[in-house]
């Protein structure tokens, strides 16, 4: 499940869960039915017994006074004494109220539905359970409605018939009627004036259908006969504010037949509901259907008879269903149980109900030992997982890497096992990773292209996009474009030249459409794509930046660079730096100053003086400031400074959060107001600095935290998801820089996310807002910017499922003490700054995914989980097979063939060239079980564990074939250079060994590994050979990547050289350091030195040495463990000795 949440990251929840046999029950649906079920008298039991169900009618029946009306419990109570002509008002009221009060019950009692619905006039009430409209707003509505109706049936009636849609239009073709409502596939309800009431009874009864004339009823509902009754209703709408939320559960609409959520409310699709309800026709045949589709198998009616259920049961006929109604419910849970929890247990019993409650929003009162999470208690898996690691949390158990939440059903099933671990003492004791936050900044630091580590080729055909062609030609760009991606002969490298513009937010929303219908249209495989944008950076462009790694992270077959050029230059230079730039793997953002590489690096932030004293007399307005992180702070603020704070937010005021939230506040500093607005609105904004200006006579700090994240990658958001994510957190924040400067404000603080400087897989527009608010913001003489990681307990992280998550991903989280002390910095500056909070590790991990993939497939195969937030523990899956992998046939031992160490070795070296961005040093590595390739291909795994001070690497197969480990930013420092290259006194004929020695001994090299172009012989006649790069067969076609295998795998043929005197075969299990110095020249001819710790029939240990003609040291090999895989053979060798001596 993918968390949609206000914050600065998302969090993907992968918990191991059994799927469920059969159809899931707990995801219920609840039904409030029409008012044809209202009756005098009706839940008077219910209402006698309950004191919520009083309460609510209390609240009704004051509301009621105010109108003139009599009490609405008096429906329920004592219908005889009410009037006959206020009896559909009062009725319909009481329905209502009832409904509502009925649903606050049920939720009470932890039964908790997925979607709500609604038959006709039980709409109102759906629509105040989901919590989009207050209870007394609603009733407001409800009372004019009824109120502004004719008198009862002037205009008609409404007859429910036996009978289908299309049986109805046939028998009653020649009569005026509507069709109000479809029931189920064996009732409709018809609407007609009262003249034709008549002569459709007659017609129905000639042809045997069943009807009946619904006579409590008063009017002809869901037709055109009450449109003079809608335009009222809208002119009512119209004139009066609403106050419309987002619903806090999902609401399929009987009116408009769709499901609002949170994601695709809309306050206009909640008007037209209200508008309409009385005259637009009821479906409820696609209502369920569309509900089942839903996945919601369990329907439950308020109401006291099953009447609509029975609808239900009509039309998911042949369906696994459950139907009940309220009655029955509550009836049963009358009912004494009596397995409750034992005494012994009672700890543990308040442990599970705090963490139930806690997590699904609603009051525990009884809880059984029988009670099953899913089918009693209506806990879905989801929340379910939640609970049970919060449960384990909290009692300190450690569950293990078996942990499997299928296997809890029930209650019992949770005491059981808490029990059990206690007894077995599996206390957690995995400690929290180590974290080392502080204040970053990035800045351009001079680079040059590193020419051994480009990639052979930088793509195939180029194609050059101007971005205003995008705006101005969408279609045609679309299709040329989509033409190129689906092309599979080459990859593409689209190019798209940005030019300097000024936000606009239909600009973006544009640029958003044009991506996301190509990402609908085409299929892309491997393409590379880059963003050329000239002079000053760009607030638009940088966001466009930022878009486009995140969906690199949604693409992990495309590459994306980021190339600026100071000045404008020629189409031919530019060109050419593009395709060199296409062959550098690692560089994402590229700066061309006076013709000068430049790439953004991260460095730690200098110190700053503190220009502002926060005290008592300090006012402070914070945006968003109720609620998640912005509150933290504001806490910690108002805590230690007790200054004046104004905390704005769109949360209403009486907001549980909010209101429990601003109490905390005021304990410690009563200088603390809330008001309730959208900060997006200007006006709205401005008057709440004016306010304050009047009030205080100045404004010293603007924190902003407005923001919302709507998860979903880019060919999955809608238009209107990214205008509200971008609106959402760029409009205030240009509001609050517009009225900082017309009001004086000393300090305006912008928030943002880290992930804005690396992309986000499903956070395409929020990352993108948030880097052009950055620019917007560092525009502001007063303005600064701090990037927030996600933090350890606030906000999302307070669900231990997410927390679990995140700390497998490697997350670094930032607790709310280490934000205080580095917030505390960037409080009281004056500068105007970007400002990252990011732990040691956060640029390795989070800029990972960013690297080129696609160039090393050949060596390290492709990456298990590229749509990881970030990186921590790395898996590539790789496939070693004989008929790709044509360099096996030329390493066997005995006649098969064994992956060589040295590509081992080259696998570690690249993996660990991608975590550090430098030349690394190797260590430990360690051949533990050979890689043996049959005629199957043998499927391997690539591993990479972060460390504290580094990586480990291991590549397994159904074992640990190898290991090995690299120290974090240790790089070697100084070059090496050996003092002279030995004298050649002899040689060994290099024939002899590849032609004589190696194919009659059970290790074959052949042509591929056959480098040895000389070997030198010292006057003690140690070997010492010779390379000759130009020689060399390619291995996987990747330029220095089979160069380093080869000079590897010479290196060990060196040393193994040395035991030719003792006729044996030997090769690599062991090297406990690889240094590199690539730095040096590498020449086209190369030495190779192996020097000899220990050797006899068993073993050789030594060192290896490769250097360039000038006796530079580009590899060292140190601490290399060799066996023998053979016994005694005839040594062939033929040794020439020189005449004189060779300098070589």
């Amino acid at each position: 499940m993918i968390l949609n949440s206000k914050g600065h990251y998302f969090g993907s929840y992968r918990i191991v869960t059994k799927k469920y046999s059969g159809e899931d029950f707990s995801r219920k649906c609840f039904i409030f039915p029409g008012q044809g079920s209202a009756y005098p008298g009706m839940f008077k039991d219910q209402y006698a017994s309950t004191n919520s169900i009083q309460e609510k009618f209390r609240e009704a029946d004051s509301l009621a006074k105010m109108k003139g009306l009599q009490k609405i419990s008096d429906y329920i109570l004592y219908p005889e004494k009410i009037e006959k002509e206020k009896l559909p008002i009062i009725r319909n009221l009481a329905l209502f109220t009832m409904e509502v009060a009925l649903f606050e019950v049920l939720i009470s009692k932890r039964n908790i539905p997925e979607i709500i619905t609604a038959h006709s006039f039980g709409e109102y009430a759906g629509l105040v359970a989901s919590g989009i409209i207050s209870f007394e707003e609603m009733f407001e509505i409800v009372y004019f409605r009824d109120s502004s109706c004719p008198i009862e049936n002037s205009l008609g009636f409404m007859i429910a018939v036996g009978a289908s849609e299309d049986e109805i239009n046939a028998v009653l073709a020649n009569e005026k009627f509507y069709i109000s409502n479809l029931n189920s596939y064996e009732q409709t309800v018809i609407s007609a004036e009262p003249g034709a009431i008549k002569d459709i009874e007659k017609i129905l009864k000639e042809n045997n259908i069943k009807y009946k004339i619904l006579s409590d009823v008063p009017q002809p509902y869901h037709c055109l006969l009450l449109n003079d009754v809608k335009n009222k209703i809208e002119k009512y709408i119209e004139e009066r504010k609403i106050n419309l939320n987002k619903p806090q559960i999902p609401i399929f609409s009987s009116v408009i037949y769709k499901l609002i959520d949170k994601e695709n409310f809309q306050e206009d699709d909640i008007k037209k509901i209200l508008v309409n309800q009385i005259v637009f026709p009821v479906n409820f045949i696609f209502q369920i259907s569309s509900i089942y589709e839903l996945r919601c198998f369990n329907f439950i009616e308020l109401n006291e008879k099953k009447l609509f259920s029975l609808f239900v049961r009509n039309i998911l006929a042949e369906k696994e269903i459950k139907i009940d109604h309220i009655a029955n419910i509550l009836k049963i849970e009358k009912k004494e149980n009596t397995k409750y929890i034992s005494s012994e247990n009672s700890k543990l019993f308040s442990l599970i109900s705090k963490v139930i409650g806690e997590i699904t929003g609603y009051e525990i009162e009884k809880i059984s030992l029988e009670d099953r999470y899913q089918e009693d208690l209506g806990i879905d898996s989801i929340k379910k997982a939640d609970i049970l690691l919060t449960v384990l949390n909290e009692s300190k158990i450690n569950p293990g890497e078996g942990f499997n939440t299928s296997r809890f059903g029930s209650i019992a099933d949770t005491i059981n096992y808490l029990n059990s671990a206690e007894k077995e003492n599996h206390v957690k004791s995995k400690q929290k990773k180590k974290t080392f936050f502080d204040r970053y900044v990035f800045t351009w630091q001079q680079e040059a292209l590193d020419e051994n580590f480009l990639t052979t080729e930088g793509g195939g055909e180029s194609v050059v996009f101007e971005l205003d062609d995008i705006y101005s030609d969408k279609e045609m760009i679309l299709k040329k474009m989509t033409q190129l991606l689906e092309r599979k002969d080459k990859i593409i490298n689209i190019i798209i030249k940005a030019k300097d513009e000024e936000y606009q937010q239909n600009k973006i929303i544009t640029f958003f459409n044009f991506w996301n219908a190509l990402l609908k249209t085409a299929k892309p495989g491997k393409f590379n794509l880059v963003l050329l944008s000239f002079g000053n950076q760009c607030v638009c462009t940088d966001g466009y930046v930022s878009f486009f790694k995140s969906m690199k992270k949604e693409l992990p077959d495309m590459f994306f660079k980021n190339i600026r050029f100071e000045k404008e230059t020629t189409e031919k230079e530019i060109m050419n730096i593009v395709q060199k730039e296409l062959r550098d793997p690692f560089s994402v953002d590229v700066l061309y100053r006076e013709g000068k590489r430049f790439i953004s690096k991260r460095k730690k932030a200098d110190s700053l003086e503190s220009q502002y004293e926060i005290n008592k007399n300090s006012v402070i307005l914070a945006i968003g400031g109720a609620k998640g992180i912005t509150f933290s702070l504001i806490w910690n603020i108002s805590r230690k400074y007790k200054p004046v704070i104004f905390l704005v937010g769109k949360s209403l005021e009486n907001d549980s959060v909010v209101l429990e939230n601003i109490k905390k506040l005021k304990e410690k500093n009563p200088e603390i107001y809330y008001e309730s607005l959208d900060a997006r609105d200007v006006d709205s904004l401005e008057k709440i600095f004016l306010k304050i200006k009047n009030k205080h006579k100045k404004i010293d700090i603007v924190i902003n935290g407005a923001g919302v994240v709507n998860i979903g990658f880019i060919a999955e958001k809608s238009e209107k998801d990214a205008e509200h994510e971008l609106s959402t957190k760029v409009a205030p924040a240009i509001n609050v820089l517009e009225l900082a400067s017309k009001y004086d404000v000393k300090k305006v603080i912008n928030f943002s996310s880290i992930i804005s400087k690396y992309g986000s897989a499903g956070q395409s527009i929020y990352t993108l807002a948030n880097e052009i608010v950055t620019g917007l913001t560092l525009k502001h003489p007063v303005g600064s910017i701090v990037h927030w990681p996600p933090w350890d307990g606030v906000g999302m992280t307070k669900h231990q499922g997410i927390l679990k998550n995140l700390n497998e991903h490697g997350v670094s989280l930032l607790t709310p003490k280490k934000a205080d002390e580095l917030f505390a910095c960037d409080l009281t500056s004056g500068n105007s700054n970007s400002i990252y909070y990011m732990d040691k590790d956060d640029d390795s991990l989070y800029g990972f995914s960013l690297n080129n993939f696609n160039a090393w497939h050949p060596l390290i195969g492709k990456l298990a989980q590229p749509l990881s937030l970030s990186q921590q523990n790395q898996v590539f899956e790789k496939s070693f097979d004989l008929a790709n992998d044509t360099y096996l046939e030329d390493h066997k031992i005995d006649g098969t063939s064994y992956v060589p160490a040295a590509v081992s070795l080259a696998m570690f070296f690249c993996l660990a060239k991608m975590q550090n961005k430098g030349i690394p040093i190797l260590e430990n590595f360690v051949i533990h079980n050979p890689m043996i390739v049959k005629e199957n291909s043998l499927k391997c795994k690539l591993m990479v564990e972060k460390k504290s001070d580094g990586y480990d690497f291991f590549i397994n197969s159904n074992i640990t074939n190898s290991s090995c480990q690299t120290k974090q930013n240790i790089f070697q420092e100084k070059k090496k250079k050996i003092d002279k290259l030995e004298k050649a006194f002899g040689e060994i004929l290099v024939n002899s060994i590849y032609g004589e020695y190696y194919s009659q001994k059970s290790l074959y090299l052949g042509p591929v590994f056959q480098n040895i172009d000389k070997v030198f012989l010292d006057q003690y006649e140690k070997p010492f050979l010779r390379i000759d790069n130009s020689k060399m067969l390619p291995v996987l076609n990747l330029g220095f990547y089979d160069k380093f295998v080869q000079w590897v795998d010479v290196a060990f043929q060196a040393l193994g050289a040395t035991g030719l005197k003792n006729n044996k075969t030997y090769i690599p299990v062991r090297v406990a350091k690889i240094s590199t110095f690539f730095e040096n020249d590498i020449s086209n001819i190369l030495f190779v030195i192996p020097s000899v710790i220990k050797i006899d029939s068993v073993d050789i240990i030594g060192d290896v040495l490769i250097v360039n003609e000038d006796g530079e040291v580009l590899i060292e090999l140190t601490g290399i463990s060799m066996k023998s895989i053979t016994s005694h053979v005839e040594n062939k060798l033929k040794i020439v000795r020189y005449e004189k001596i060779d300098k070589i």
